[in-house]
């Protein structure tokens, strides 16, 4: 590896160019063997390739990379570099011209944080100030509480509706909690309804897409609870549909998980099934070996 310093005038960049061990010198010559003429011609141009591309300091180079961060330092990784041949230093001058309109462009502007950054820090200060929490961090303590409750054996909970969660008093006692984004909307004291029904649909809509529930077809806000020790109605009909359609020719390298949610939304239970919750159900079916993954998108049942 070649490793090297350029000045482009405000400061010096780290270079590294990876090399070959040979650098190109005919096989021939660094074994010992006879040479040909073509292996002398190609040892000639090899030596002045050499001492062109030799450097030293205040040598005017040309380089092409790409820039990257290795262990903390700002460095580009080369893919090409040359010495430039500039005896009277107009390439130099030209850089030296062009600086002044670099800086006033560039350089000397004053750094600005990206809009979104700014809303994160003007959040987080405003956190501080009123000892609020946020509204995310309620979603992701609800999602947590939800999660675990949920996968209990003993609550024996098969499907709920949205609705039905305000009535639990830990999920209330989340959900309730003041809230930054919604300080101005509560009356004295109490949590604004459309706080506490924007932080459960948005913990139940996390669990969807993890797979721990999915929405049912037959009632708007139904979800049904898929247990991950137990093979579930959405599981049974997913595997049902993979050993029927990959019988066919067409579907002989397996299905697409596209395909398999089209066939799903043709059953009343499972119309609103989301692609996450059925890409999560397919990845379960695999741990428990009941299918394989031909590729990333496409599932073989195993019997």
């Amino acid at each position: 590896m070649f490793y090297y310093g350029v000045d482009d005038g405000t400061g010096v960049i780290n270079c590294c160019c990876w090399k070959s061990k040979n650098n190109g010198e005919p096989r021939s010559m660094l074994n010992g063997e006879g040479t040909s003429l073509s292996d002398i011609v190609l040892s000639k141009v090899y030596k002045y390739d050499t001492q062109e591309s030799c450097l030293e300091l205040g040598d005017v180079i040309h380089v092409r990379g790409r820039l990257k961060c290795y262990r903390n330092r700002l460095e580009v990784s080369a893919s090409y570099y040359r010495k430039i041949d500039d005896p009277c230093c107009r390439i130099e001058i030209h850089r030296m011209e062009e600086l002044p309109n670099i800086y006033e462009n560039v350089y000397d502007l004053p750094f600005v944080l990206p809009s979104h950054v700014m809303q994160e820090l003007k959040v987080q200060n405003e956190e501080e100030r009123t000892g609020l929490t946020r509204e995310a961090q309620l979603i992701d303590r609800l999602q947590n509480y939800l999660q675990n409750h949920l996968a209990d054996r003993h609550t024996g909970i098969k499907n709920f509706h949205l609705n039905e969660l305000e009535t639990l008093d830990d999920v209330m006692a989340i959900a309730s909690c003041q809230c930054l984004e919604y300080k101005n909307e509560g009356g004295s004291g109490s949590a604004p309804i459309k706080q506490i029904r924007n932080i459960i649909k948005q913990a139940v809509l996390r669990l969807e897409r993890e797979g721990t529930v999915y929405r049912s077809g037959m009632i708007h806000d139904m979800y049904e609870v898929v247990r991950t020790n137990l093979p579930s109605r959405l599981d049974k009909t997913i595997l049902q549909i993979l050993r029927s359609d990959c019988h066919l020719s067409r579907y002989e390298g397996g299905c697409h998980y596209m395909h398999v949610m089209d066939r799903l939304h043709e059953y009343s239970d499972f119309q609103n099934v989301s692609v996450d919750t059925v890409r999560m159900a397919l990845l379960r079916l695999e741990e428990h070996s009941d299918v394989i993954s031909a590729t990333s998108k496409h599932f073989i049942p195993v019997n």
